[in-house]
């Protein structure tokens, strides 16, 4: 078990600067989404769910793998339709969207392109996309080339290039070192506009959101109105996943004492921010 503890990618010790750009106001009344429902082949993901977003609210949707979190931003996106309800976004919402996925980047398309596209020099986009750790020929590489947490820094350095006022993002920190994470989380807390996330990230949700909502049984609950047997569960996953960690953490401990080894120092260390961070 200690073996198949799952440890966030190994990338280069560089220093990631992301700024996430905040456009205009906008309007007071960001998002309405009114009794929507959808199902697929027979099965109920959602059912009459509501929601309210206001200018500078900042939500998070939690909820267990499958139950519809993705299918509900993406209805909000106007990627996927309702089968009944409606989404009203307010006129003057710039949104952008940070999908868990990766069908927004086509597999072919080759990185230095990509910023070319969006404008920039062939210098300046060299620059760029070193800042997210693509240095020299890497540039030239192909979207089908990266790996999963290149992938996610790629959709990063976009978000990057482009002003909003509301941000809707699915799973944003999936993936990525401890450093972008970091990174990225002190530029959500910079961001100037209305944020709604869905994320099983404990310590991004504390550092962000100011309401918590659960996705479950095809409804949306008020986090703060769960059973409290509900919340000891939650907490006693949270505890589960803290011992596994320390117990891995004493056996490389133990392990690096005999034999010394870059790779397990680099993993040891990235699990003590990860257990700190779960304070």
């Amino acid at each position: 078990m200690i073996e198949k503890i799952e440890v966030p990618e190994e990338v280069k010790e560089k220093t990631v600067k992301i700024n996430i750009e905040s456009g205009d106001v906008g309007s007071f009344k960001v998002l309405e989404v009114k009794n929507v429902s959808k199902s697929y082949d027979g099965k109920t993901i959602l059912k009459n769910v509501n929601l309210n977003l206001v200018r500078n609210d900042r939500v998070a949707i939690t909820g267990k793998n499958g139950v519809g979190k993705t299918t509900l931003l993406k209805i909000i996106v106007g990627i996927e339709k309702p089968d009944s309800g409606y989404v009203y976004i307010g006129p003057s919402i710039e949104l952008r969207y940070f999908p868990q996925d990766e069908f927004v980047l086509n597999s072919e398309d080759v990185l230095l392109e990509i910023m070319l596209k969006e404008g920039l020099e062939v210098s300046e986009a060299r620059s760029y996309l070193a800042e997210f750790g693509f240095e020299n020929e890497e540039v030239l590489k192909k979207v089908s080339e990266l790996s999963g947490g290149e992938k996610r820094r790629l959709l990063i350095a976009k978000l990057n290039l482009v002003s909003s006022n509301f941000l809707v993002l699915d799973e944003p920190t999936n993936h990525l070192d401890i450093e972008t994470t970091e990174a990225l989380i002190e530029a959500l807390k910079n961001y100037k506009g209305t944020i709604l996330l869905v994320s099983h990230d404990r310590y991004l949700i504390k550092s962000i959101a100011h309401k918590t909502y659960t996705l479950e049984d095809a409804t949306l609950l008020d986090h703060e109105s769960k059973p409290k047997s509900e919340k000891k569960l939650i907490d006693t996953q949270k505890q589960k996943e803290v011992n596994k960690i320390k117990a891995r953490i004493q056996y490389l401990e133990k392990l690096l004492k005999d034999t010394p080894n870059k790779k397990k120092e680099e993993e040891l260390k990235i699990l003590k921010k990860k257990l700190e961070r779960m304070k």
